[in-house]
């Protein structure tokens, strides 16, 4: 026991392995998902993707402007509580997703038509007012960009949602976060450290495909990473 105080006693003051870190690693192993997080259930259609190619091609992550972009964003928020986590990575996909989420304004595409913008010309959009705008298909693709050029997985899903009497089409970005195992350490980083107040009295919703990998969404619908889903359709799905 003594040995073991000074060796945290040690690490405590150069930094490398906190008391911060004692703590939330026991609040960790003592947390219990419950009802923090919902697996959704879905009618998986298996319909081909339309338009694949060209919104492939709008997903321009390798281009260095959305590279430089999107390094920039995965470290300007959180990066005081990397720490806390044991994937640095995911911290970046939270920090990500709060600077696209919170500069997104929603703007319809032309009558009758889909417009893909690219992640460069969304991004070019920050020099009018530091805001981005497009509809849904954007949104997506900017994340689906930013989150592949800081090495993440990322599955578009094209859905069918309610409105207005009628069924209209709609689409969203997930994010691949492990496996099972790992899953009550990410509803406990996002209730408990990263999204405490935007997700206080809500659940944390994902998908689990059918190798076991967890994917949480990550579209528009609240604002923390794992809101609730508009449809529990799957239409038309791919990986990026």
């Amino acid at each position: 026991m003594i040995g073991g105080l000074l060796v945290l006693t040690v690490t405590n003051f150069s930094g490398i392995y906190t008391l911060q870190n004692l703590y939330h690693d026991y609040s960790n192993l003592l947390y219990t998902i419950g009802g923090h997080s919902l697996g959704q259930k879905f009618e998986n259609k298996n319909v081909k993707f339309s338009k694949e190619q060209m919104l492939r091609e709008a997903i321009d992550f390798k281009e260095p402007v959305v590279r430089n972009y999107a390094a920039s964003i995965a470290i300007k928020h959180f990066s005081d509580q990397y720490h806390l986590s044991t994937n640095r990575k995911w911290v970046q996909f939270f920090s990500v997703f709060k600077e696209i989420y919170g500069k997104w304004n929603y703007v319809y595409d032309p009558i009758e038509d889909d417009y893909y913008a690219k992640a460069t010309e969304t991004i070019g959009q920050l020099s009018d007012d530091q805001l981005f705008k497009g509809d849904c298909d954007d949104y997506s693709i900017m994340m689906a960009a930013c989150i592949k050029a800081i090495g993440g997985e990322v599955k578009l899903v094209r859905t069918l949602v309610d409105q207005n009497d009628r069924q209209v089409g709609h689409m969203y970005p997930e994010v691949k976060f492990g496996d099972e195992k790992d899953l009550e350490t990410v509803v406990y980083l996002i209730k408990n450290i990263f999204f405490i107040e935007e997700s206080l009295n809500k659940s944390v919703y994902y998908y689990q495909d059918s190798k076991g990998f967890i994917w949480l969404n990550f579209d528009y619908t609240d604002k923390y990473p794992g809101g609730k889903y508009m449809s529990e359709v799957r239409e038309s799905e791919i990986i990026i």
